[in-house]
């Protein structure tokens, strides 16, 4: 089990985005991750932090790719490192 620690920018108010964040924790459970805090930065509101314990990397990359396939598209292929550099890339 890993613990990962996330900082980023956020374009909503902390509170809209963190109704957002907790209304995926059923999608969060079924990827193996568990988050463990999130939070806005003390002097900058559009910054937050967030830490998850993740079960398996490889399990989150999979499930968020079959999320992001019947999301987006009906049939796509890519290999395990495209997959894990597309869905970085599309989070930014």
């Amino acid at each position: 089990m890993k613990t990962q620690i996330m900082t980023f920018n956020i374009s909503n108010t902390f509170e809209e985005w963190a109704n957002n964040f907790d209304s995926h924790r059923e999608i969060q459970a079924a990827a193996g991750m568990t988050p463990l805090f999130r939070g806005p930065h003390e002097s900058d509101p559009q910054k937050v932090c967030v830490v998850l314990q993740i079960e398996d990397e490889e399990k989150v990359l999979e499930h968020l790719w079959q999320k992001m396939k019947q999301r987006f598209w009906t049939r796509v292929t890519c290999s395990k490192q495209q997959r894990a550099i597309l869905i970085c890339n599309l989070s930014v």
